[in-house]
């Protein structure tokens, strides 16, 4: 998880949602999203064809664009031709075009 949520906060709530084991790392502010990349890419082999950027904000989308990731609106506050598919939420049916790019990063 890449926030722009308080750090501390942001694990508290992801361990008392049982849902904190599902990811290797949860970060949030202070440090910024590219931040936030730049630390993965330095600890994990991240290919940008196998990495899906899901997100909300404009934030999100330059931090996608940057690092060259494939970028999934979450919602419909963006009007920008570099979104790759916009979902309501992660429920959506236009994710399984996605599925097997999501198999395969599990």
């Amino acid at each position: 998880i890449s926030s722009g949520t308080p750090e501390a906060y942001l694990k508290k709530k992801c361990i008392e949602k049982n849902i904190y084991k599902y990811f290797k790392r949860i970060m949030g502010t202070p440090r910024s999203k590219n931040q936030h990349i730049l630390d993965l890419k330095n600890k994990f082999i991240i290919n940008k064809n196998n990495t899906i950027f899901f997100g909300d904000s404009m934030t999100d989308l330059k931090v996608a664009v940057r690092h060259k990731f494939n970028f999934i609106q979450v919602g419909n506050n963006l009007n920008s031709k570099k979104v790759n598919l916009r979902i309501k939420n992660f429920k959506d049916k236009k994710l399984k075009k996605y599925q097997l790019l999501i198999n395969k990063i599990n």
